[in-house]
């Protein structure tokens, strides 16, 4: 996947232009958009995190992001299954202020690196 390559070269502005947060997405993202929708419905789970096969396909897709030396997740891991979740559950039918929320709670989890 082309963002586990990103990670692995460390090239913070072709993350940031890869990881889109706002609508209008291409194509490519409606895509995933849908695809997401049918494999990981909203509200199976509390957390994006806490959703095990959210986070088994981001631990198969961006082993880059993977565990730290302890065992544990790293915050890009992290960030990568709630932005995920957040990509997943955005609908071009959104108003901004539910935007606005989507997007606060993902950059809520940026705080942690």
């Amino acid at each position: 996947m082309e963002i586990n390559e990103i990670l692995l070269a460390e090239d913070g502005n072709k993350l940031a232009s890869y990881l889109l947060y706002e609508p209008e997405f291409p194509d490519i993202y409606m895509s995933l958009i849908a695809d997401y929708k049918i494999n990981y419905p909203p509200d199976n789970v509390a957390r994006p995190e806490d959703n095990k096969a959210l986070r088994a396909l981001v631990a198969r897709l961006v082993p880059a992001a993977g565990k730290d030396d302890t065992g544990d997740w790293t915050p890009m891991a992290r960030f990568l299954t709630d932005w995920f979740a957040y990509i997943g559950h955005i609908v071009p039918t959104m108003d901004l202020i539910e935007i606005y929320v989507a997007i606060k709670n993902l950059l809520q989890c940026v705080c942690f690196f």
